[in-house]
């Protein structure tokens, strides 16, 4: 537009690039009208050049620009290919020709880039066993238009055998057709002779019973032996390219993380893992896991080694628990007991050790905190007190003869039945209780034995079975029989059966319903003839009631015949 003024005329036109205003060409004229219609086209056309050439300019900048960071990224990218020393390739489908680097060139064994480089070219260098494995996916990826990733041997210039690992990409053309497929291939050679290696020392170790599996560096299964087969239930084909982990549902005893850097810095890791197996039974393996690197000192795998110890486990449980039943049983047991170690001088036995004793020791003994100490420190003298002691013990120790005895120990004011055996040489067990108490029931018993022994009524005790049992030294007289005799002798067997059956068996009766029972009986003795007798019996109580009863019989044949005497005396009077 121009706009007129006094002294002077102005025309402003818009620079336009694609729409968009990028500035103004702004002229002016010192006299007034200056710009008719062909000046202002002339202008128009000027203005527009201007905005051609800014953007040309912007453009071959920008492409500049584009230029230097694809240069950048292609030199990062070099970079990378030569560390992991990978070389780039680019196959026209059509043609079969293909552009590469020398890297590539190189992994086949040639160190120029060669002239010409096809898909029949490659082929020749797979050998022969693996050909028809990469052209079968090279025309997969044609059909799908997909990827074409491969691992195979090939044979170099040199007639070397290498493993090679390829991946490539498809690229269409402008019309959407499948032109080219681009990637990388590397030797992984070393990689192939770890796993190789890896699977060849598992493959030795194929018909152990342990489970013997290799994990990559995803934990994904990649050998899996026989045993592994019989202990988890899984066959090869199931579990190869799954998670050991997920797999197993493994139940670890720290975490994860840990055993990790464990196993990072040693190289190795040994633990208990808890795994549950296909048919849902969980079951415990003692693990073992090797790393293993290839000659460059790249991780190619995990070998893991497992050991079923579930029954094991559960055995040792079975014995923790006994043990611990045991050890109950033995600190509850109701008699002492005590493992100790035999000490000798010149072959005689001269003291013992306390290794270990139970509650009841204590109980019986008084002694206390006596585990680790001599007998002769526990019980000062008692080597001269009861020499005898020493000498049994000392015996045991030496032959391995068990023997069996009672011992009054004046130290404690105590008498003990002790038990002992020798479990193996220099050492014995000690199985005692304390009899004092009964000790004074045996002297109670032998003092009442001499009194009954001393009386002139004939005394006897029978059972329920109607046998006697103890008798006294009248009775016995009477009788005329050894004492060795009427033990466990029937009643009936002693007197006349008619008087047992009529009176003797029914008092009985009574008496073992627990009543004092007195009658008088004549009875007849082989020797002596007819005797009057007084009787009574008294019930004696045991643990389940009156299981006993005391007889005590009185001859009163004297009395009896004086009182006949009386009696005719008395009726001649009157």
């Amino acid at each position: 537009h121009s706009f007129p003024t006094r002294r002077s005329s102005d025309l402003a036109l818009p620079i336009l690039v694609n729409g968009q205003v990028l500035g103004a060409l702004t002229i002016y004229a010192e006299k007034a009208d200056a710009f008719g219609s062909e000046e202002e086209q002339l202008l128009t056309e000027l203005s527009n050049d201007l905005a051609y050439g800014i953007q040309s300019l912007r453009t071959i900048a920008e492409r500049k620009r584009a230029e230097e960071a694809l240069l950048e990224s292609e030199a990062r990218l070099q970079f990378a290919l030569e560390t992991r020393q990978m070389g780039e390739w680019d196959l026209d489908v059509v043609d079969r020709t293909a552009h590469r680097s020398l890297r590539h060139d190189r992994i086949f064994g040639y160190e120029t880039l060669l002239p010409e480089w096809t898909y029949e070219k490659f082929i020749e260098h797979v050998v022969p066993e693996d050909r028809e494995l990469v052209d079968q996916k090279f025309r997969q990826a044609l059909e799908a238009q997909s990827e074409w990733n491969f691992e195979c041997r090939i044979v170099r210039r040199d007639q070397a055998v290498r493993w090679i690992g390829a991946r490539g990409r498809p690229r269409w053309d402008a019309n959407g057709k499948l032109r080219w497929l681009a990637g990388t291939v590397e030797d992984i050679t070393d990689r192939k002779r770890a796993e190789e290696g890896i699977q060849a020392q598992a493959a030795l170790l194929n018909s152990a019973h342990d489970a013997i599996l290799v994990r990559n560096a995803t934990d994904e299964i990649t050998f899996w032996n026989d045993g592994a087969v019989r202990i988890y239930g899984w066959a090869r084909e199931e579990v190869v390219g799954e998670v050991t982990h997920d797999l197993l549902q493994t139940r670890f005893p720290k975490p994860l993380i840990e055993i990790r850097a464990e196993l990072a810095e040693h190289g190795v890791w040994e633990g208990e893992l808890t795994h549950v197996c296909k048919n849902g039974k969980e079951i415990v393996v003692d693990s073992r896991w090797v790393l293993h690197w290839d000659s460059t000192g790249r991780f190619t795998g995990t070998l893991e080694i497992n050991r079923d110890i579930t029954d094991r486990k559960q055995a040792e449980q079975v014995l923790r628990e006994s043990e611990e039943h045991f050890h109950s049983l033995f600190q509850n047991l109701p008699i002492g007991f005590a493992y100790c170690q035999m000490h000798f001088e010149n072959d005689r036995p001269q003291d013992f050790t306390y290794l270990e004793v139970n509650n009841t020791f204590e109980t019986l003994t008084g002694l206390k905190n006596v585990a680790g100490k001599r007998v002769s420190e526990v019980i000062p003298g008692i080597r001269e007190s009861n020499p005898e002691i020493l000498e049994i013990f000392g015996k045991t120790v030496s032959t391995g003869v068990p023997e069996g005895f009672e011992t009054y120990v004046s130290a404690l004011k105590s008498w003990y039945s002790i038990s002992l055996y020798s479990p193996r040489r220099g050492y014995f067990v000690i199985l005692f209780d304390a009899i004092t108490e009964r000790k004074r029931a045996e002297e109670k018993l032998r003092e009442y034995e001499r009194i009954l022994e001393g009386l002139e009524e004939m005394i006897v005790v029978v059972d329920r079975e109607y046998r006697y049992g103890l008798a006294n030294r009248a009775f016995l007289a009477y009788r005329g029989i050894e004492s060795e005799r009427i033990a466990g002798c029937l009643i009936a067997d002693v007197l006349d059966r008619e008087v047992f059956e009529k009176v003797v068996k029914g008092k009985l009766d009574e008496c073992f319903q627990g009543k004092v029972v007195k009658f008088e009986l004549q009875i007849t003795y082989p020797k002596i003839g007819e005797r009057d007798l007084s009787i009574s019996y008294f019930p004696i109580a045991g643990p389940q009631g009156v299981d006993r009863a005391a007889c005590v019989m009185r001859d009163i044949t004297e009395r009896k015949r004086a009182e006949e005497a009386q009696r005719q005396l008395a009726a001649i009077v009157e």
